[in-house]
Parts: structure tokens; C-alpha cells; sequence
């Protein structure tokens, strides 16, 4: 959605921080996988990879540190996206992503709003894809 808008080294450490989100769970679902080939064509990055360059605590200190409030809920939004792109958020996914929005000092209001934008969008993406897919 927004990744295209970050600078190179945000890029870079974006992805990272989206290879964590979808390790959250210890496991990198299929479908994760796939966000993660769609998100390095959106950045126009040439070479997938599926491993973090950096360490967490390194990449959310960069990422945090060169961006501006717009880019950190832009991220937020991406890793949202990402945790949910599987159907599934589990217990150690909601975890990342609510110590990734506490250390990016993003409200609670702010994130429950992120959280149901998405979850619309979601829905009606379902819903269309029922319509356009469906034989008439």
C-alpha cells in the first residue's frame, strides 16, 4: 500500500521488520511468503529474501529514528496487513504488533482505527472476489 513512498534504507529496514512480523509465530506461512514477494516488488527491490538483514531491536530503532510519524503508521498499517494476510492473527502476531506500536508511541485509538480500516477493507475485498469469481 504505502511501502512504495519510503526512501532506499527505509526500504530495506521495512522489510525486515515485515520478515519479523511474519515470523512472529515462529513460522512464516505461504501466504506471508507471498506478501513478502509482493512487498519487494512494491519497493522495488530485486532480490526477495525471507531473513532479516539487521536484528529486531536494530531495524525498529532505524526505522523509528529516520521516519516521520506518517511513515511509522504507514508501517504499522503494512505489518497489520501482513499479520493478517493468513486469515490468522495468533496470540505471539497481536504481541509484535502491539510492542511494535507502543515503541512507535502510536495510540491505541489510532491503532483500533488502523485495525477496523483494515478489516473492512478485508471484507470487501472477500465479498467482490465472491462476486467476480462466482460463475453467473
Amino acid at each position: 500500500m504505502y511501502l512504495n513512498l519510503f526512501g532506499k534504507e527505509q526500504k530495506e529496514l521495512a522489510l525486515d521488520l515485515l520478515i519479523y512480523t511474519a515470523m512472529a509465530n515462529d513460522e512464516m506461512e505461504d501466504a506471508e511468503k507471498m506478501k513478502i514477494l509482493e512487498y519487494c516488488k512494491e519497493m522495488g527491490i530485486k532480490e526477495t529474501r525471507y531473513s532479516p538483514v539487521l536484528s529486531l531491536q536494530e531495524s525498529e530503532q532505524k526505522f523509528l529514528a529516520s521516519s516521520s510519524d506518517s511513515e511509522i503508521k504507514m508501517m504499522l498499517v503494512e505489518i497489520i496487513a501482513l499479520a493478517m494476510s493468513d486469515n490468522k492473527v495468533d496470540e505471539k502476531e497481536k504481541d509484535f504488533v502491539k510492542a511494535f506500536m507502543e515503541k512507535a508511541a502510536v495510540s491505541r485509538e489510532t491503532m483500533g482505527e488502523i485495525l477496523q480500516i483494515l478489516k473492512t477493507i478485508s471484507y470487501m475485498y472477500e465479498n467482490l472476489n465472491s462476486i467476480v469469481f462466482t460463475k453467473s
